[in-house]
């Protein structure tokens, strides 16, 4: 697991872990959008992450839900090392 790589989620926003947070904040870890989200972002050309989830946070609304377990695979090399 490489935590470094999630924003956390604070309050109705997401926070790029870089801005310096020291608030104990839950990391968003499974993300899922519907095609009206995602028509949304390409309509906006939203390059940046973080500005795209919390545009959609804010137009659409967020679920929170408890994971038991989780494992970041953000590319094949990832999954790959999951295998193992």
């Amino acid at each position: 697991m490489k935590p470094e790589r999630f924003g956390v989620l604070l309050g109705d926003r997401v926070v790029d872990k870089g801005a310096g947070i020291d608030t104990p904040a839950n990391a968003w870890g499974t993300l899922a959008w519907s095609d009206t989200v995602k028509r949304k972002w390409m309509n906006e050309s939203i390059n940046d992450h973080t500005l795209a989830i919390n545009m959609a946070i804010h137009s659409y609304g967020v679920e929170i839900f408890q994971l038991t377990e989780y494992y970041d695979m953000a590319s094949v090399g990832d999954y790959r090392e999951y295998l193992r």
